[in-house]
């Protein structure tokens, strides 16, 4: 069994844009908590460019129950809704991801950011204490 780790705001973006982030978002003030992936692409071979695609958990099912959202921009850290979207920009998991992403480096919002346990890099489970308070393991923290 993996562990799950509450990520310190200065480790957030890391874990965000390691290419294999599952991590809950839980508001701290309402309780409310959604589930998200954010999945890094292959580079697009005329751009040269990568994008992050975020999904949320709708369903009880860990493993399928995800819904695609839309795309995260990785240098500004903007959420955006495309086409293809499967829920709302303005859904409540998705505006608790747009007021996250707000403020991600900083302590002054009311969110936790729990990760599920994997390397946000490799997607390999973590079992060293150090790997699951950063979520990124050993291997992938040397590169």
């Amino acid at each position: 069994m993996s562990m799950r780790g509450l990520l310190i705001p200065s480790m957030r973006k890391a874990y965000l844009l390691g290419g294999h982030a599952t991590f809950t978002l839980v508001d701290t003030l309402s309780g409310l908590r959604y589930t998200y992936k954010v999945k890094e692409s292959d580079k697009n071979p005329t751009t040269q460019k990568t994008v992050w695609f975020v999904s949320v958990l709708i369903g009880p099912d860990n493993w399928t129950n995800y819904k695609y959202a839309g795309l995260l921009n990785p240098e500004s850290l903007e959420f955006f809704s495309t086409k293809n979207s499967k829920i709302a920009f303005d859904a409540p998991s998705v505006f608790m991801l747009r007021h996250f992403l707000s403020g991600i480096e900083t302590d002054s919002t009311s969110f936790e950011m729990w990760h599920e346990g994997s390397c946000a890099i490799c997607g390999r489970k973590l079992t060293v204490p150090e790997s699951i308070a950063s979520g990124i393991g050993p291997v992938c923290a040397s590169r």
